[in-house]
């Protein structure tokens, strides 16, 4: 698995892009989105919260919508720094929630693969 190392082997965030035109960034809506995610997401159910995005409509018409919780993790959990938090946390933490996770990722991995594997090790 290729894990981008540098900008160029990723497509570039708003942020670079707005560094490389020598736009400033707004922070109060990336601080609405940190605060969401760090702090909110510990007093309300991550499945009542979405964080704001700009969602095309027909023709050149946009709107504000929110991107639930679930949906952000599954798109953007994956990005090198995300991935290597999650993989840290996986490593280290004696949390019993990540140990949680942990069994559950275990177990829908087994459930996808054990059969498979013992198949090709003759392990029927």
């Amino acid at each position: 698995m290729h894990t981008p190392t540098t900008a160029w082997d990723r497509a570039p965030t708003d942020k670079e892009l707005n560094s490389f035109y020598g736009k400033d960034k707004s922070t109060a809506v990336q601080d609405e989105i940190i605060e969401t995610l760090t702090q909110t997401i510990r007093t309300v159910p991550a499945s009542k919260l979405g964080l704001p995005y700009v969602k095309s409509e027909s023709g050149y018409r946009t709107k504000l919508a929110l991107y639930p919780i679930a949906e952000v993790l599954a798109d953007y959990g994956t990005d090198s720094k995300p991935l290597e938090m999650l993989l840290m946390a996986l490593e280290k933490s004696d949390c019993p929630l990540v140990a949680s996770y942990r069994l559950a990722l275990a177990e829908r991995y087994a459930d996808a693969w054990a059969d498979d594997v013992e198949e090709v090790r003759g392990e029927e």
